[in-house]
């Protein structure tokens, strides 16, 4: 065998031990890169799953909450007068049922003067009256219990005579039932906060 023929021979062979040692080392960058990205990834979805955890466990130990909101609708009636449509949205964002309690001054509209700009309250007129009575197997009750992650709808009507500015003003009581332990702390006595929203409507 000739001199050229063996160095031609050494030549493929180093060729072919520098051509997997480059294999070697990419494999080894891209083994190092998945392994960085896996690991990234890995953490990333544990805080994930972590913070979702903690903010369901937030909602489910949050206890009952009631948002109030007011609608009202103005329509034209014969000979100048007006019908006042007043629906009031009762939701509770909470995980434990919860009582609205209803009483003569919870829904009132007060009409409203300016004198240099600032509002005078007039007496205030009673919209309670203004809720359907129902059938004497469906009456409706002075107060109003809301589930946990639901919403109640009251709607009242009330006819207008006189234009102006009127104030709907809607303030109920909320109560719940306390826990033994809350029984201790406030000792014995039931609490209760208040839930409440206004608006204010222009009659022409």
């Amino acid at each position: 065998m000739s001199q050229n023929s063996l160095s031609k021979i050494e030549k493929v062979h180093l060729g072919t031990q520098i051509l997997a040692q480059a294999t070697t080392i990419i494999a080894a960058i891209i083994v190092a890169m998945w392994g960085y990205y896996s690991s990234m990834y890995v953490k990333k979805e544990k805080e994930v799953t972590e913070y979702t955890l903690k903010d369901l466990n937030q909602k489910t130990t949050q206890k009952p909450h009631i948002q109030a909101k007011v609608e009202s609708t103005v329509q034209p009636l014969m000979d100048g007068q007006h019908l006042l449509q007043v629906k009031v949205i009762l939701s509770n964002l909470g995980n434990k049922e919860s009582k609205v309690t209803l009483d003569d001054d919870a829904l009132t509209l007060v009409p409203v003067t300016f004198t240099e700009g600032k509002p005078i309250y007039q007496k205030p007129i009673n919209l309670l009256s203004g809720r359907y009575s129902g059938t004497p197997n469906r009456t409706p009750l002075t107060f109003v219990n809301v589930g946990a992650g639901e919403s109640y709808e009251l709607t009242f009507v009330q006819n207008l005579e006189t234009p102006g500015i009127y104030l709907i003003h809607f303030l109920a009581l909320n109560g719940i039932d306390p826990t033994a332990e809350d029984f201790l702390i406030t000792g014995g006595v039931p609490y209760k906060y208040s839930v409440g929203a206004d608006q204010y409507v222009v009659v022409r």
